[in-house]
C-alpha cells in the first residue's frame, strides 16, 4: 500500500460539500465505475481510499490524475479475493488514513463461457473475486462500524443477477449472491443494533446492493427489464437508469 497521505485541497468550484466528511474505501477503484465512484465520493468532501491488486502498473498514474482533480485520494493494494490479504490492507489503510465509514464493493472480473465449457478455475476466479471478496472486505469494517454506530455498504451487483446471462453463470451467480449477503447482513446488524434507518436514532449502519447495467447497446432492454421488475415488487418505484457519474 502506499502510505504517501498527502491532503490535497479541493477546487471550490468542482466541490460539493458533505454535510460530514468521512473515510471512504472502493474496491476495484481504479476501473471505470470504481474511478466514477471514487470521484463522486471525493467531490462530496470525503477522503477517498481506492483498492487495487499488488503491483499495480496504473496506480501512480491513477493517483496523480485524481490528485490533479484536487481530490483526497489514496491508494491500497491487496487481493480482495484473499482474506489475509485484505486484513493486512485495512491495516495499513487505517493506520495511515483512518478507520473506513464507506464501503462500496466493487471489485469484480468476468471469465465468460458456456456452462459445459467452463473450467473450474474461471468459476472459482469469478465466484472469489466477485462473492467471496465482499466478505473478506465487508468483515474488515463492520465491527467499526457497529462501534462507531454509524456506516454506509453499498454492493455492486448487475441486473444479470436478475436475468442472468448467456455464458455468465459463474458472474450472474457472484452478482446474485451479493443481493442475498446485504439482505443477511442486514439482519445481523440489526440484531445488534436495532432500527439503524438514517432517521431512527444515532445508530446508522445501511446496507444496499445496486445493480449496474451496460449503459448503451441494450438500454431499450433494460427499460424494459426495468418496468418488468418495478411491476413486480423487485425494483422501487424510484429505480431507474444510472450513468457513470
Amino acid at each position: 500500500m502506499s502510505n504517501d497521505v498527502e491532503v490535497v485541497e479541493r477546487p471550490a468550484e468542482t466541490s460539493t460539500p458533505a454535510v460530514s466528511t468521512r473515510i471512504a474505501f472502493v474496491s476495484g477503484g481504479m476501473g471505470g465505475i470504481g474511478t466514477a465512484i471514487c470521484r463522486r465520493l471525493a467531490r462530496q468532501g470525503h477522503t477517498v481510499i481506492a483498492g487495487c491488486l499488488p503491483g499495480y502498473e496504473h496506480k501512480g498514474e491513477w493517483l496523480s490524475s485524481m490528485r490533479g482533480e484536487g481530490l483526497r485520494v489514496h491508494a491500497a493494494e491487496g487481493d480482495v479475493a484473499d482474506f489475509d490479504s485484505c486484513a493486512e490492507m485495512f491495516y495499513h489503510a487505517r493506520s495511515v488514513v483512518g478507520p473506513v465509514d464507506i464501503l462500496v464493493n466493487n471489485a469484480g472480473i468476468t471469465r465468460d463461457a458456456i456452462f459445459k465449457r467452463m473450467t473450474e478455475r474461471e468459476w472459482l476466479s469469478v465466484i472469489n473475486t466477485n462473492l467471496n471478496s465482499v466478505f473478506n472486505v465487508t468483515r474488515q469494517v463492520i465491527d467499526g462500524m457497529i462501534e462507531r454506530e454509524w456506516g454506509r455498504i453499498v454492493n455492486i451487483s448487475s441486473v444479470n443477477a436478475i436475468k442472468g446471462q448467456f455464458g455468465q453463470t459463474n458472474y450472474s451467480a457472484a452478482k446474485a449472491g451479493m443481493a442475498g449477503f446485504a439482505k443477511a447482513l442486514a439482519n445481523v446488524t440489526d440484531a445488534q443494533l436495532g432500527d439503524m434507518v438514517p432517521y431512527f436514532g444515532n445508530r446508522q449502519v445501511t446496507r444496499a446492493t445496486v445493480a449496474v447495467g451496460v449503459a448503451n447497446d441494450w438500454a431499450d432492454h433494460y427499460g424494459q427489464l426495468a418496468m418488468y421488475l418495478r411491476l413486480n415488487g423487485i425494483l422501487p418505484p424510484t429505480a431507474r437508469r444510472g450513468m457513470d457519474d
